[in-house]
């Protein structure tokens, strides 16, 4: 069965078969949506396009590339063999706890950043998406044993337990690491100027208990990230600090606070509210991470990374994730 419905944003291809119809009903911005088939590579007007592994992505032709966009969790695919052994029955439910772990609007932002640049829209730019669901991998995460959590942030994993079991080994060699690779080979070739931007969104509440999550309550609208994780392989080297313009962080912070202060703006005005909060390290501490430029040991490498997490409730609609990308507000370039 191939699906009939229209996607909500363009440039976003709909799955076929019933078990995409069923996750497209569900009416977020990303779910029942592929980015997984069609050709392993191809080359438009104005971009490419590799598929690596879980995930992919695009650049464009208009080189030098000086802003590289990264969206680890915004995947709602199953490897086919996964689906194939899953009952009907419980697809329903698997579609669901498959929506619930997503960083809701992520994947419609792949999506929209992708179909800019393939239009030619946006230029010297690129994306990488992984597309895999959160269940199964997660692509943000530089720990091996991290990297196929043995519980979902939210629900159970009976539903897909045994299979995560029997293939731990093969979705971190066939699906995460091509990726990580592709992605990694694109950031070491930004320079000092370059910045690299990472969209995630977090749930109202926490979920469930998480060691680097640190609010108990409602969380703020967004945060952003400046301090780097400890990756245990040494003392940082104090000289190497101090001649670092972002003063060993992520980003230059007195840039994030303009940033910070831009999207606190653009949700007040967007949302008629005055009570918008918006931090920076707070509620949630980076875990050391498998992109290269983002742990103490790479203060080495000049290039700026911009991370941030917006409550899902503020993108968790198509005309939420349009404007939030034509927007722009969490661009440091904004700030120039």
């Amino acid at each position: 069965m191939t699906s009939t419905l229209e996607p909500a944003l363009p440039g976003v291809r709909l799955a076929s078969g019933e078990f995409a119809d069923m996750q497209f009903e569900l009416g977020c911005p990303d779910c029942g949506r592929t980015q997984l088939c069609g050709p392993e590579y191809k080359e438009g007007q104005h971009s490419y396009h590799r598929v690596a592994g879980g995930g992919s992505v695009v650049w464009s032709k208009h080189s030098p590339i000086t802003e590289f966009h990264v969206v680890p969790h915004g995947g709602t695919e199953l490897p086919e063999d996964l689906l194939a052994q899953t009952p009907r029955a419980i697809w329903g439910p698997l579609s669901r706890l498959i929506h619930e772990n997503a960083d809701t609007g992520t994947g419609a932002i792949y999506g929209l950043l992708a179909d800019r640049i393939a239009s030619g829209e946006l230029r010297g730019a690129a994306v990488a998406g992984f597309h895999l669901s959160r269940l199964l991998l997660d692509a943000n995460r530089g720990e091996p044993a991290e990297q196929t959590p043995a519980r979902p942030y939210v629900g159970e994993p009976g539903l897909y337990e045994d299979y995560l079991t029997q293939n731990r080994e093969k979705l971190r060699t066939e699906y995460l690491q091509p990726w990580v690779g592709a992605v990694n080979s694109m950031l070491a070739n930004l320079g000092s100027l370059d910045v690299a931007y990472h969209h995630h969104t977090y749930d109202l509440r926490p979920m469930s208990p998480r060691p680097f999550d640190f609010s108990d309550s409602e969380r703020p609208a967004f945060q952003f990230v400046w301090k780097r994780p400890d990756d245990g392989t040494a003392q940082v080297n104090e000289e190497l600090m101090q001649q670092d313009s972002r003063g060993g962080g992520l980003a230059r912070l007195e840039e994030l606070k303009l940033v910070r202060d831009n999207v606190t703006s653009y949700f007040i005005r967007q949302h008629k509210a005055s009570n918008i909060e918006g931090n920076i390290d707070y509620p949630l501490e980076l875990p050391l991470t498998p992109f290269h430029g983002t742990s103490r040991a790479d203060l080495s490498v000049s290039s700026q990374h911009v991370m941030y997490d917006v409550r899902k409730d503020f993108l968790d609609t198509s005309e939420k994730v349009l404007d939030w990308v034509a927007s722009g507000p969490w661009r440091i370039m904004a700030n120039d």
